[in-house]
């Protein structure tokens, strides 16, 4: 009776041992799971997170050709944006705008007009003189009142400028950029692009140029030769 009792306890000692050996495994790959799955989530959001912050919005204002929001790269240059939107007009101050910086988000890229004080102080001096002419001829008038005004001259009609067309693959920087919405860069940036690539088949292969918007495409595809 004693030995048929000790082989009883030692049956019921190895189910034991299964048992919580078999719970323990189930326990580990268990956490080891769990684990990977937060580790993948962390990695996920951790990605997500460095996307979003690598955009920003950025707004150009002043002498650009199409002002606005955009939406940049956290490592592109002002200039970089300012293309973006259209690239510079003929009336901007390039020196007053620091091209080389790195944009931020919220920040305000302002392009001011080149300041005309020459034009101001000519203007002045042929207000003045043309005061003085008008206090002479006034006074020789009134002691010619007797002879005959002469009939003015008929003022000219304002012509209209000649309209000119564009051919992609044969302009020049220069003809690109005397387009009024088309920088001298972005000028330079198409034929670079022509050189490399050969000859544009249609008009919306401009897009495809590094630097070309929508802005520069709708100033060009009116001028563009059939």
């Amino acid at each position: 009776m004693k030995k048929e009792l000790t082989k009883v306890q030692k049956y019921i000692v190895v189910i034991v041992l299964i048992f919580v050996t078999a719970f323990g495994i189930q326990f580990a790959m268990t956490q080891v799971g769990q684990q990977g799955k937060e580790d993948s989530l962390e990695k996920v959001n951790g990605q997500t997170e460095e996307i979003t912050k690598s955009k920003v919005q950025v707004q150009v204002a002043g002498e650009v050709v199409n002002p606005g929001i955009y939406e940049a790269e956290l490592d592109m240059r002002a200039e970089e944006v300012i293309e973006m939107a259209g690239g510079f007009t003929e009336k901007a101050d390039r020196d007053k705008v620091n091209r080389v910086a790195y944009v931020k988000d919220g920040q305000k890229i302002d392009v001011p007009a080149v300041k005309e004080e020459s034009s101001s102080k000519s203007s002045s001096k042929s207000s003045s003189k043309t005061s003085s002419s008008t206090k002479k001829s006034s006074s020789s008038s009134a002691k010619t009142t007797k002879e005959t005004t002469p009939k003015p001259e008929p003022t000219p009609q304002p012509t209209e400028p000649a309209k000119f067309s564009i051919n992609l693959n044969t302009a020049s920087v220069d003809d690109l950029a005397a387009v009024k919405g088309v920088s001298r860069e972005t000028a330079e940036k198409i034929v670079r692009y022509r050189s490399e690539n050969g000859a544009f088949v249609s008009a919306e292969d401009l897009l495809d140029v590094p630097g070309v918007t929508m802005g520069v495409y709708n100033a060009l595809e009116p001028l563009l030769q059939n």
